[in-house]
């Protein structure tokens, strides 16, 4: 029984599965920055960026990047 319970442990990480850890990385990793970089197409596409080449457009597509690569606690100090 103590193999049994050692491949259980080995399968998991603190009650999370290898599944459901493969899915959270996938989606911070992948899919976060790629729905940060679409958003930041679409508001140059509808033209709410402002002006290309402007300080103001610069910084505003860093941010919005940035947003889809941070982790969730560095977010929300650069919202600050």
């Amino acid at each position: 029984k103590k193999s049994d319970n050692n491949n259980e442990a080995s399968k998991s990480t603190a009650g999370l599965s290898v599944k459901s850890l493969g899915t959270i990385a996938f989606a911070r990793f992948l899919l976060a920055p790629i729905w940060a970089l679409l958003i930041l197409k679409g508001l140059d596409k509808l033209q709410l960026l402002g002006q290309a080449g402007s300080p103001a457009r610069a910084i505003l597509s860093f941010v919005i990047l940035m947003e889809g690569c941070m982790p969730p606690a560095q977010n929300s100090v650069i919202l600050l």
